[in-house]
């Protein structure tokens, strides 16, 4: 079974995409400015028929949808801690550690209450995007690396 095909799904459809694509570039105004002499809509043309050949190909559709969804994923679980700018967000797992763990006192410059100052600053995530753009790179440049994407025949 080819890794582009999941519960009997066909997700490398790429011809809908690029259609689509193509005519929501081609109807934006921002467009018609560097499309007006034909020698530029010809260059357009050339450009935007090779970058939608290389996007259609099964392994870079692998390596984009598997950096989108590492991303998504670290964040929101970096979001679910529960380290809000007004501080620990009741009911979170950072709630739930702090009564467990400490109970009423939450020794000063730990790493949870370093957690909870930088939540509360909000300097946490920009840390956390940070890292999840360096996780999601990593986890891309192993798939590109293994070509996950590409049909490869046993």
């Amino acid at each position: 079974m080819a890794p582009s095909q999941v519960l009997g799904l066909n997700l490398t459809k790429t011809y809908l995409f690029t259609a689509r694509l193509s005519r929501f570039v081609a109807d934006n105004s921002w467009l018609s400015s560097i499309t007006k002499s034909p020698v530029r809509s010809e260059q357009w043309n050339y450009w935007w028929i090779n970058l939608s050949r290389w996007l259609s190909q099964p392994l870079i559709l692998a390596v984009i949808m598997t950096w989108s969804i590492t991303f998504t994923i670290i964040i929101t679980l970096i979001m679910v801690l529960g380290f809000g700018r007004g501080g620990i967000i009741a009911a979170s797992l950072a709630a739930g550690f702090q009564s467990l763990m400490y109970g009423g006192f939450t020794p000063a410059g730990g790493m949870f209450a370093t957690l909870t100052s930088m939540g509360m600053l909000g300097t946490l995530m920009p840390r956390a995007t940070l890292l999840a753009v360096l996780i999601a790179t990593g986890v891309s440049i192993l798939v590109w690396v293994l070509q996950v994407g590409k049909n490869n025949q046993l």
